[in-house]
């Protein structure tokens, strides 16, 4: 049998290395591990560093006093169905900074007396933690849903606040919403006197911007006042 001609030898060599690259999983440099993929980097999902901030446009604020509750920790107001337009009282107010403290108030045409002092405690990936106080009152002022109640809401003494500030979603221009709950001395009241006392009640703040459907009350709403 005749020698291989060299060319074709150098050639087979050649087909084999490459084999060896493309197909093997060891690589070609006998013994290499197996390439890993790239390690994601660390996502810190605590958020302990979110600071407390709302919106400088005007929030719409309700607060609801509960008749009914399986709770012991928050009772319920008594006299229970007293004020006869309910203890749902819905107004609103602007925030500003105040040192270290987000302090919200009412303006005119709003008559309400109401001054929230909001101060952050934590963050976390649900939300900025807040703890404040409630002084003042306010009177129900005309609402979309709800339209308008003869019903007072009234602090009677030191009420704490304790609430969550929602996360921000990605390009919203409004700013986040706040909600939970006030203990203390509260009192819901009507004009001619009638009124439930409560050691409790929940709110709601959420971005309002003059001019939307709150603001029109020749609008009937969705919910006529008792």
């Amino acid at each position: 049998m005749s020698p291989r001609p060299p060319g074709r030898v150098a050639l087979a060599g050649l087909w084999l290395w490459l084999a060896c690259c493309l197909g093997s999983t060891w690589g070609c440099n006998g013994g290499a591990s197996r390439p890993t993929a790239p390690t994601a980097p660390a996502i810190d999902l605590s958020r302990t560093d979110t600071p407390l901030e709302l919106s400088a446009e005007r929030y719409l604020l309700q607060l609801i006093g509960n008749d009914l509750s399986d709770d012991p920790a928050l009772p319920p107001c008594s006299p229970i169905l007293v004020p006869r337009g309910g203890k749902f009282v819905t107004t609103f107010i602007w925030f500003r900074w105040e040192g270290d403290e987000l302090v919200g108030r009412s303006r005119p045409p709003y008559a309400a007396s109401l001054e929230i002092r909001l101060r952050r405690v934590s963050s976390s990936i649900l939300g900025v933690v807040v703890s404040g106080t409630v002084t003042g009152a306010a009177p129900d002022e005309y609402d979309r849903i709800m339209g308008q109640r003869d019903t007072i809401f009234s602090s009677a003494g030191p009420v704490a606040l304790s609430g969550l500030v929602g996360p921000r979603i990605r390009d919203d221009a409004l700013g986040p919403s706040l909600g939970g709950w006030m203990r203390g001395p509260i009192a819901f009241r009507d004009a001619a006197g009638a009124v439930s006392l409560c050691t409790n009640a929940q709110y709601y703040l959420e971005p309002a911007r003059p001019g939307g459907p709150h603001d029109d009350p020749t609008v009937p709403p969705y919910v006529p006042a008792r």
